[in-house]
């Protein structure tokens, strides 16, 4: 989906921001309190990345189905970047 595509890219040039919570939230295993911990911000704000990825990809970080998409989409955007010689 090129929302998701577009919204990657730009969060790379940003800093990787909300790359980081969708990993953490995944690490999390889904507890928003320990990924904002181990994220080291305030729940609120990564709640509002939750909320600013959905509303700019469309995908749910909170559905398994949703949230493993954009982990897929990470995984192809990050491997895209190391020349292209995926194993």
């Amino acid at each position: 989906d090129p929302r998701v595509r577009v919204l990657l890219e730009e969060d790379r040039k940003r800093g990787d921001t909300l790359a980081a919570t969708i990993r953490a939230f995944a690490d999390a295993d889904l507890n928003l309190r320990l990924a904002a911990d181990r994220l080291r911000v305030h729940h609120n704000t990564a709640h509002y990345r939750l909320r600013r990825i959905e509303e700019r990809t469309g995908r749910n970080p909170r559905r398994i189905a949703d949230l493993l998409e954009l982990l897929v989409a990470l995984a192809i955007r990050d491997g895209a970047g190391d020349g292209g010689d995926c194993q």
